[in-house]
């Protein structure tokens, strides 16, 4: 079976996360539930014909998560995984305004022969870093690959149980 060093990286950065996925947060409050949204993707090589708006839908609760999402080649895929994420670095004197980052680590169903797996399932890493604003945050992630990468935008929306 022949691997390409990218495929190697991204799965040793997957086992990496996933053996942190015991620690806790690193954040002080980022409210119990949250829902992350994925508007688009930008593939840095885009003469592969590939999906650029992932309609990606995410639900967390203590940053466990699960989400479903278009992936690159148009098929339909299913993550669960876990957030793990710095504190807010506040900018200036704004206590509500920050940047933060995340990884979130876990497992995909639906990439199907385009990432190494086993029975259909592989590992994914996303890092994101994020500007925050109280509880809301826009996010910029960024997945290396062979042809340069992509990137992804994501918003995620923070709030506690009633």
């Amino acid at each position: 079976m022949r691997f390409k060093t990218y495929a190697v990286l991204l799965t040793a950065g997957s086992i990496l996360g996933f053996l942190l996925l015991p620690m806790p947060s690193h954040a002080t409050d980022t409210g119990e539930y949250w829902v992350l949204i994925g508007f688009w993707t930008r593939h840095v090589d885009s003469s592969d014909d590939t999906n650029e708006k992932t309609g990606m839908i995410a639900v967390s609760y203590k940053d466990y998560m699960v989400s479903r999402f278009t992936n690159s080649y148009n098929d339909e895929t299913f993550f669960a995984g876990k957030r793990l994420h710095t504190k807010k670095f506040n900018l200036g004197k704004f206590k509500d305004l920050g940047v933060q980052g995340n990884l979130y680590t876990g497992l995909m169903y639906g990439y199907s022969d385009n990432l190494p797996n086993i029975a259909g399932l592989s590992v994914g890493p996303l890092p994101t870093v994020g500007l925050v604003w109280k509880k809301t945050s826009a996010e910029l992630g960024y997945i290396p690959t062979p042809s340069g990468g992509v990137f992804m935008s994501l918003f995620r929306f923070s709030f506690k149980s009633p």
